[in-house]
């Protein structure tokens, strides 16, 4: 049972993912609202094992934004206070190890069905063949990306990962970067 109200969730999410798709934000205010949101409804994050489909997606993205937070931190402090980037280096990473924990969780509560997965067309050649998209064809506006070789060894297991290179399908937010 969810701690939060999971259809305001989607419903804000939904609000926040059409302003991005019609140019009313960018993706700095994409982010900076969403996590917002989350920290506004007190959201607090749960054992991921224990975790419904719902839960998870909000979990996701919670883990996703708190890792890209650490990383514009570290970037912000990287020449000026190096101890406290890599502080945020050493929590963005844990934050990533989290989200692949949730994608894991969300890829067996789906029984790997209805999925398609690949790697993804990107602007930065140092992550061209390593990030791969999951998109969960039968829920609405799920696509989660991950590195992890674990995940890519389970999708390509149960037979739902094409080895060809594709665009995403939300290209232009994953090849623009965080002002």
């Amino acid at each position: 049972m969810s701690l939060i109200d999971i259809d305001a969730f989607y419903k804000k999410r939904d609000e926040l993912i059409d302003a991005l798709e019609v140019g009313r934000i960018d993706k700095t205010e994409y982010f900076e609202q969403s996590l917002s949101y989350l920290e506004t409804i007190g959201f607090k994050p749960s054992v991921v094992e224990s975790l419904d489909f719902d839960d998870a997606v909000v979990h996701y993205q919670y883990f996703n934004l708190m890792a890209k937070y650490n990383f514009m931190e570290e970037e912000a402090k990287c020449f000026n206070q190096p101890a406290q980037a890599k502080r945020h280096h050493d929590q963005g990473f844990d934050y990533y190890t989290k989200k692949d924990q949730v994608t894991m969780r969300m890829l067996e509560l789906s029984q790997y069905k209805h999925l398609k997965a690949y790697y993804i067309v990107l602007q930065s050649k140092s992550l061209e063949g390593q990030l791969f998209e999951i998109v969960f064809e039968a829920e609405s506006r799920i696509v989660l990306h991950s590195k992890d070789k674990r995940i890519l060894y389970r999708l390509t297991s149960a037979g739902v990962f094409e080895e060809k290179i594709q665009p995403s399908i939300i290209h232009e937010y994953v090849n623009t970067r965080y002002k």
